[in-house]
């Protein structure tokens, strides 16, 4: 088997590109329920950066829009969630927007959204 020739693709054990992390610890929902309220909780803090208008003239909290919005499509489209990406992409949103002055409505907002998936 030489290295330069071996392909993975169709082998039963190959998982090439993609490592999945167990010990990751990031709560998003058993229930549909519990789903649904953490893509209300997204949508909450996305709004009220909209709101807020920070994020017209801050690029670091468009970005953390982004990161929210890839976390809310990920809960809501895939009937199970990559939670190592979950998890990177809210500390991700939580870092970039540590960076910024929000208002309060944000910040509760943000800090109820970041509870809610155990993100401390």
């Amino acid at each position: 088997m030489d290295s330069g020739n071996y392909k993975a693709i169709n082998s039963p054990s190959a998982n090439v590109g993609h490592h999945i992390d167990s010990s990751v610890n990031i709560d998003i929902g058993q229930s549909f329920n519990d789903r649904q309220a953490r893509i209300d909780s997204l949508n909450d803090v996305i709004s009220q950066l909209d709101l807020s208008n920070i994020a017209k003239d801050h690029p670091v909290i468009q970005k953390a829009q982004r990161e929210l919005g890839k976390v809310r499509d990920e809960i809501a489209e895939s009937s199970e969630p990559d939670k190592s990406s979950v998890k990177k992409w809210l500390e991700n949103a939580k870092n970039l927007m540590g960076t910024a002055t929000l208002g309060l409505e944000v910040t509760e907002a943000a800090r109820k959204l970041f509870e809610l998936f155990g993100v401390s």
